[in-house]
This record gives structure tokens, sequence and C-alpha cells, in this order.
């Protein structure tokens, strides 16, 4: 089994023509489980329970009426803090295996999953958030 490969689908039940799969994703992620529609092989009504919930609601609202084909090649792969996985790439996991998507999972770069990967990757946004920073006493302020 490679990273992030122990997700469960739960429920898989097609009602009407509405296809609704709940997953709980890999425990490695942020996630608790994932709730989505597929109509005529397309996303829609996708909700993440836990995780971040501002991106996971945009992820949503983006996939919404997107082919799940489509949504798998655009978000497989996503690697979130050097886990080797994230809650979208989750999802794409989870569309693979109910869709009967062809081919695998991207392969990640030597030391994706790692404590050290992990670390260079909040070295790298510790140093974004201090070009961010801004210092405002250079800036005049007229009343």
């Amino acid at each position: 089994m490679t990273i992030g490969d122990d997700f469960k689908i739960l429920s898989d039940k097609t009602t009407d023509g509405v296809r609704h799969i709940t997953a709980v994703p890999s425990a490695i992620v942020c996630s608790a489980q994932i709730d989505f529609d597929l109509i005529e092989g397309k996303i829609h009504n996708l909700r993440y329970i836990k995780g971040c919930d501002g991106n996971l609601q945009a992820i949503g609202r983006l996939l919404d009426g997107m082919e799940a084909g489509k949504a798998v090649e655009i978000l497989s792969g996503v690697n979130c803090h050097g886990r080797g996985t994230s809650c979208s790439d989750q999802l794409t996991r989870v569309l693979r295996k109910v869709i009967g998507y062809p081919g695998e999972c991207p392969s990640f770069p030597a030391g994706a999953g790692t404590r050290k990967q992990g670390r260079e990757n909040r070295d790298v946004e510790k140093r974004s958030k201090q070009r961010r920073q801004i210092n405002y006493r250079d800036y005049a302020f007229q009343a």
C-alpha cells in the first residue's frame, strides 16, 4: 500500500440517477469525511467534514459540475506539508475507485511524506510569511 491509500468508502448509493458517495480519507490528512454526488459523471454537492474549512469549501465550489475525470487530472498528487497526499488528493483517490479511472496516482518526488520534507516546507512557508510582512512605519499616513 502506498502513502494515503488507506481511505475507505463508507457508502455508494444511487437514487433517481444521483450517485451519492461518502468516504473516510486517509488518517494522515486533516479532513475526517468526504461526501459528494455524481450526476452523469459530474461532481456536485462536495462537502468535507473537518480540515481547512475555507479551502475545502472553495474546492467544492470550483469542482461543482466538473467531470470527475477532469478533477482527478487536476488534483491528483497534491501534497500537503510533505505528507505525500492531501484532502484534495484523497478525493481523487476515491474518485478513481468509484468511476474506475484508468492509471495510477502520480509518483511523488523522493522524500515526499518524510519528516525532512515537512520541515523544508515549513521553512519555505516561514520565509514567505516574513517577506509578506508590512512595515507600516514606511508609509506616511495623512489625515
